[in-house]
């Protein structure tokens, strides 16, 4: 929107040679001085849109300025992509790709502990029972011991319970051996988070790859889907400013 310019002294008209912004016509010199430098805001028929009347000292149209909807934060500043059916028909999960290796796993809307009844408890145990515990050194760095080595795509991160007594076991994604680095404190105190704030604040974990670790052959790799192909895989309407911002970014998070 263009800033308001005014001074106390009487305004000066733009010389004739101006460029016009619009190919309509100024209104006549008749109008009064009070719209001359109004300054309103109008709502245009569109709400990805507001008209706006600049002052510059002389009356000029009302020009529509598009309002421009910026991607959400998990789309803008992580790189996601989506594994379906993993661990059964219809869990799908999202894993956000950081800069920095770090790997941020969570529920898709299509996965049933979202879409279907309220989570009632979310039991992390599960991932520190099948994993294995790091005392040592590895790869230049050390870990404590509460780290705890995730070998392979398939390996559980939590146990989902629901309110009619279904349980989902997630698991973390990644096509290499990783460190599960963090779980998300607040599902444990508030499990319905997972729910409601799936796409973001609902994540299961922060997951680092191991440096220089690769997958035994014997182990079997998920499949990564784009936004697009994940959306038209479940038959859902892509959000277009979502759309129009992954295909504008480059796509090398694969493992």
């Amino acid at each position: 929107m263009a800033a308001e310019v005014s001074s106390s002294s009487s305004p000066s008209r733009l010389p004739s040679s101006s460029p016009s912004i619009s190919s309509s016509s100024p209104s006549s010199s008749s109008s009064s001085s009070s719209a001359l430098f109004s300054d309103s805001v109008h709502a245009a028929s569109s709400p990805s849109s507001l008209r706006v009347r600049v002052c510059t000292g002389v009356e000029l149209p009302i020009v529509e300025v598009p309002l421009v909807r910026p991607p959400p934060p998990a789309h803008k500043y992580l790189q996601r992509k989506y594994v379906l059916d993993a661990g059964g028909p219809g869990l799908d999960q999202w894993i956000s790709s950081h800069g920095n290796g770090l790997h941020v796993v969570g529920l898709c809307g299509t996965h049933p502990a979202v879409r279907l009844s309220e989570p009632i408890a979310v039991d992390f145990a599960t991932a520190r029972e099948k994993g294995e515990f790091l005392t040592k050194r590895v790869h230049r760095m050390v870990h404590s011991m509460n780290s705890v080595l995730l070998g392979t795509p398939q390996h559980p991160l939590c146990t989902i319970t629901l309110t009619d007594g279904s349980k989902y076991t997630p698991q973390s994604c990644v096509n290499a051996p990783c460190l599960l680095l963090e779980c998300n404190p607040a599902l444990t105190s508030n499990p319905a988070m997972l729910k409601e704030k799936s796409d973001d604040a609902g994540f299961l974990a922060i997951l680092q790859p191991m440096e220089h670790a690769t997958l035994p052959e014997t182990v079997p790799r998920v499949t990564y889907l784009s936004y697009a192909e994940y959306m038209q895989a479940r038959g859902l309407v892509p959000d277009p400013v979502i759309l129009e911002y992954v295909n504008e970014t480059p796509t090398d998070c694969e493992e």
